[in-house]
């Protein structure tokens, strides 16, 4: 009676495990259900763009940051109706899953990603940098009134819009407590302080939810929704973009938790509403660039925008995709028998 009981789970487990290989010259574990996920979404980030960063570095460690993804794609933003959505509209694709988004209050009768990770113990944060009124998730709701936005910590890394009335709560990075669902503004963002100023850096900020949220007992969907990379080289400021655009990649991938890394981990990293600029073929064009702010940008946005993954599924995002397929990517996983070592590995865990 033991015996067949303990030839059934074995048969049980033995099913749906993906199997250990190499991907882009690393060990890497096929077909791993991420059960913690970091999504930045970066608005004006390119195919092109890894050279600005590859020519910027300083020093091997942020050599090691760009070479840990293990997968780089591209992302191709049409949906039904246009061939350069907005970016409100792309990132919005990429957490839904649908190519039918017009901006519209039926875009947020779709369920998000985050929706569809059924478990207990699950916790949800979008950072917000220097979002506006036409672009923040704040306030979107279903025709049928139904928040986007149930069940999420919404941290604004931005100035409180002047036409608000009622009171809002606020975060600071230096609190040891965090916030629970609903909206909270940067407390060092200022309208004194002018647009895209905080007291705060990026930084402090990706690390206070790194540090403070993840952990073994909690299932965690992290997403940064980033509008100041792009109005930086809106304005030619190429010097400041790059650091902008290294200080979020270079944070979501050092791994800066508190405890260890946490289990089945997917980092992702997006572009939406590329910007194109004309880069230099020579060191001192890249000199002239960074120092003198000098170069030429395309009239129109890119039709195509950078994808990087590491760890969990990080195989599904090589290659070419439309911005509604991340959801699908996110939650593939091709099925396939266990070896014995796993097997008895399985059980023990069990």
């Amino acid at each position: 009676m033991y015996s067949a009981f303990l030839l059934s789970l074995i048969l049980i487990i033995n099913q749906g495990c993906g199997g250990s290989g190499y991907l882009n010259r690393k060990n890497h574990q096929f077909s791993q259900k991420p059960q913690n996920v970091i999504f930045a979404q970066i608005e004006g980030l390119g195919v092109t763009h890894m050279g600005a960063l590859r020519f910027g570095i300083q020093n091997d460690q942020d050599l090691d940051y760009l070479s840990s993804f293990s997968c780089s794609g591209v992302v191709w933003p049409q949906n039904l109706y246009t061939m350069r959505p907005t970016a409100f509209d792309s990132m919005n694709a990429q957490i839904i899953g649908s190519k039918g988004l017009q901006g519209s209050c039926e875009d947020f009768d779709s369920t998000p990603f985050w929706q569809r990770f059924l478990v207990k113990n699950k916790q949800v944060v979008i950072l917000e940098i220097d979002s506006d009124p036409k672009n923040t998730l704040e306030g979107r709701e279903s025709c049928n009134k139904k928040s986007f936005l149930s069940g999420v910590t919404l941290l604004k890394m931005s100035s409180k819009n002047s036409s608000q009335k009622k009171p809002i709560s606020s975060f600071n990075y230096k609190n040891k407590t965090f916030p629970k669902e609903g909206v909270y503004y940067d407390l060092s963002c200022g309208e004194k302080l002018g647009q895209m100023k905080c007291r705060s850096s990026v930084v402090e900020n990706i690390r206070y939810v790194l540090e403070n949220v993840f952990n073994k007992n909690k299932n965690v969907i992290f997403v940064i929704r980033d509008f100041r990379y792009k109005k930086l080289l809106k304005r030619k400021q190429y010097a400041r973009a790059f650091k902008h655009l290294h200080s979020i990649i270079t944070s979501i991938s050092a791994n800066q938790f508190a405890g260890q890394t946490p289990q089945n981990l997917l980092t992702l990293a997006t572009g939406v509403n590329s910007t194109e600029i004309e880069f230099p073929n020579s060191r001192r064009g890249w000199v002239r660039l960074i120092k003198e702010n000098k170069s030429n940008m395309f009239r129109y946005s890119g039709l195509q925008s950078l994808a990087l993954a590491k760890g969990a599924s990080a195989e599904n995002f090589c290659g070419s995709f439309f911005d509604s397929e991340i959801v699908e990517r996110i939650f593939f996983h091709h099925e396939r028998d266990r070896s014995i070592g796993e097997t008895f590995q399985g059980l023990i865990e069990w």
